[in-house]
């Protein structure tokens, strides 16, 4: 996969394959004015889709390939709390790390039919899987929070199968000081009157990271299923901006609906949810 402004077009075929995934959607989305543009980023859009539905969700080519379009996170943790009003400023930060703006430049109100229709969107949580109903979360990104919910849910499961594994007292494979904290979540939110969960529940999202990547536990526990520590590491990145802006209630841009797709999509594939 390379920069959809980089690669020619490859002739009258190309075109008309192109054309013909933009009448999939029935929303205004071509800018008439930049119709060929429209269609390119639909041709690498389309690429994005086929490649994070077939290949194996940690594939170094697929990585490698996804940088080009989302950017390298590797090395970068971004807190986006200061910019939670200020949309342009997170796609911004995006853009520092390497975003490719031109696959989003769509109207927001046909962005999601853009991505359902080049196999990037996950679509809609079954009812029955869904979190409960809260008012407080804007429509746009009902999607996003159930989906946010459905990774972290899974990803509890999964972590704790795999350490039980190797460990019964599984919560002694767990980073220094950790386990600790979870219990004095617990006790604050019991506290407060909510019920009691199991203790993975009290567990942050930049925990799930440090428990997969300590090195014990990922030589032992979780290298077989992600095979890449720097990748998952990247995942995580890419997302924990997300789940912050999703957490606080604030409409996610097109740019963020994309990362949040793609990445709960690998992640999830890889434990086996998909």
């Amino acid at each position: 996969m390379v920069s959809a402004a980089s690669r020619p077009l490859q002739g009258i075929a190309e075109i008309t394959r192109q054309f013909d995934q933009l009448s999939k959607l029935s929303l205004p989305i071509i800018k008439l004015q930049d119709s060929l543009h429209s269609a390119r980023a639909i041709a690498e859009l389309s690429t994005i889709g086929a490649a994070v539905n077939i290949a194996p969700p940690f594939n170094a080519g697929l990585i490698r390939s996804l940088r080009v379009d989302l950017g390298d996170w590797r090395d970068t943790i971004l807190d986006p709390t200061a910019m939670l009003d200020d949309p342009d400023a997170r796609v911004a930060a995006y853009v520092s790390q390497g975003f490719n703006t031109e696959l989003t430049d769509f109207p927001a109100q046909s962005f999601d039919a853009t991505l359902a229709a080049t196999n990037i969107s996950l679509g809609t949580v079954h009812a029955d899987l869904a979190p409960p109903p809260s008012e407080d979360v804007p429509e746009g990104n009902r999607k996003g929070y159930d989906w946010i919910y459905i990774l972290e849910t899974r990803l509890r499961a999964f972590i704790v199968s795999r350490l039980q594994a190797v460990h019964p007292r599984w919560e002694q494979r767990l980073p220094s000081g950790m386990y600790e904290q979870w219990q004095e979540r617990k006790a604050k939110e019991i506290a407060e009157g909510r019920p009691e969960q199991p203790i993975i529940h009290y567990a942050d999202f930049a925990d799930y990271n440090d428990i997969i990547l300590g090195n014990a536990n990922w030589r032992d526990c979780f290298k077989e299923t992600f095979k890449r520590q720097e990748a998952v590491r990247e995942a995580f990145n890419r997302l924990r901006p997300i789940r912050i802006v999703v957490a606080h209630m604030r409409i996610l841009t097109s740019e963020e609906h994309m990362l949040l797709n793609l990445e709960v999509r690998r992640l999830l594939r890889a434990i086996g949810y998909f």
